[in-house]
């Protein structure tokens, strides 16, 4: 008998109207969620992680996509040819800060990326990486994620706040 795991997530967003004072009553301007897509390098690495010790990305960081054709298990950050990384906010990517992984998942339900854009754009997505810098195509891409269909604009000052979840089960078979 053969046996198998699966690893996935979902992308949680929110995003919040910069025109608009923030209080307690303020409501978002749209909200999205996406189930991603694990790469094979993520595979690979979570691999060598749990079985050989070697290879692990102390952090990780949230990022934020444009456009879309498709997202592949074979994209990376250097080379994914249905989709641009988004880099219209201010900073660089932000830290996908999680708690301890608990009943087989793993969440920064408790600390939000927030990206406050700097820039008119249309969101598709997001991903996670090892690398802060907007700019860094080396790091793993370990998974992403693209709106089913639809596309997302935001304008300079609001703030996409992003909870990414990951998981690991056993396929139920």
């Amino acid at each position: 008998m053969e046996e198998k795991m699966r690893m996935g997530g979902i992308f949680d967003f929110v995003c919040y109207d910069g025109s608009i004072p923030v209080d307690d009553l303020r409501q978002p301007k749209w909200k999205e969620n996406a189930h991603n897509v694990v790469t094979n390098t993520m595979m690979t690495s979570a691999l060598n992680i749990l079985y050989n010790s070697s290879g692990a990305t102390a952090i990780w960081y949230v990022g934020l996509m444009e456009l879309t054709g498709a997202v592949t298990t074979a994209d990376t950050l250097a080379s994914h040819a249905g989709w641009n990384i988004c880099n219209c906010y201010n900073g660089d990517r932000k830290i996908w800060t999680t708690a301890s992984a608990t009943g087989r998942s793993i969440t920064n339900s408790a600390n939000k990326a927030q990206f406050v854009m700097s820039g008119t754009s249309t969101i598709w997505g997001g991903f996670i990486c090892g690398c802060s810098q907007k700019s860094c195509v080396t790091a793993t891409l370990a998974c992403v994620a693209e709106f089913s269909g639809v596309s997302r604009g935001v304008a300079s000052g609001d703030t996409v706040e992003v909870t990414y979840s990951q998981f690991l089960d056993d396929d139920g078979i």
